[in-house]
């Protein structure tokens, strides 16, 4: 893919997802809670400089879908002409939601 696409967007689910990340971890800590939400945007921001660096999904096979991890987080994109989009932000630990796969 050539060129920097114009935005990055989130899907109302994976915002719903950093949002409910942030609660928990601000019932613990908020200053990791503000770290570790600050980590995340950063590395999807990465998509937009560099929309092909993320790996491909395993589970996916999607060369248009691809994901950075950051911590113990995946953030999924998928590349796109007009914007790069956060479709899902989950525990890496966890399976991927189903409504990717």
């Amino acid at each position: 893919m050539a060129g920097r696409p114009p935005g990055l967007t989130w899907s109302k689910d994976a915002r719903e997802a950093l949002r409910k990340i942030a609660d928990y971890l601000d019932s613990f800590s908020p200053r990791a809670a503000q770290e570790t939400v600050l980590r995340i945007l950063a590395r999807a921001e990465q998509g937009l400089d560099y929309p092909d660096s993320g790996r491909i999904v395993p589970e996916l096979a999607d060369s248009d879908t691809r994901e950075f991890i950051e911590g113990t987080y995946r953030i999924v994109y998928r590349r796109g002409k007009e914007a790069v989009t956060v479709v899902a932000v989950f525990d890496a630990r966890m399976p991927i939601p189903g409504d990717l796969s």
